[in-house]
C-alpha cells in the first residue's frame, strides 16, 4: 500500500514532459500541439522546406532543435515537432541553405535529419 502511495505521489509531482517520453502526450500539453509554431512558419518570409529527423524522442529534443535553427543567421521561423518527426523551417536562401540546416540539427545531439520529400 505504501508503495502505491509513493509511486503515485511521485506521478503526480512528474514534470509533464516525462509523460510525453512514450508518444503519450495529453490533449492540454504545449508539447502535444505545434499549430501556433507551423503558423508562424507559415506566414514568416522566404524559403519553406521540411526536414525529416530521426533520434527525438520528446518535445525537449524538439525544442532543442527548433532553438539551434532558430539561431542560425538568415532562419526566420522553425518549427519541430517530435511527434511527426518534422522540422517546418522558414530562412533566407541568401543567407543560409538546406544542407546548413542539416548540418544543424546533425550538430545537436547527433540527431539526423533529411529533405523530408513526402506529401504527408
Amino acid at each position: 500500500m505504501l508503495r502505491v502511495a509513493l509511486f503515485l505521489g511521485v506521478l503526480a509531482c512528474a514534470p509533464a514532459a516525462l509523460a510525453c517520453e512514450g508518444g503519450d502526450c495529453p490533449a492540454n500539453c504545449p508539447m502535444s500541439s505545434q499549430t501556433a509554431q507551423n503558423d508562424d512558419v507559415d506566414a514568416a518570409a522566404g524559403t519553406k522546406i521540411v526536414l525529416a529527423i530521426d533520434g527525438m524522442h520528446c518535445g525537449k529534443c524538439a525544442d532543442h532543435i527548433a532553438a539551434a535553427l532558430e539561431a542560425v543567421d538568415g532562419v526566420n521561423a522553425a518549427s519541430v515537432d517530435y511527434t511527426t518527426g518534422r522540422a517546418k523551417i522558414a530562412f533566407d536562401a541568401k543567407k543560409t541553405n538546406v544542407d546548413a540546416l542539416i548540418a544543424v540539427v546533425k550538430q545537436t545531439d547527433d540527431f539526423s535529419a533529411k529533405v523530408d520529400d513526402s506529401k504527408s
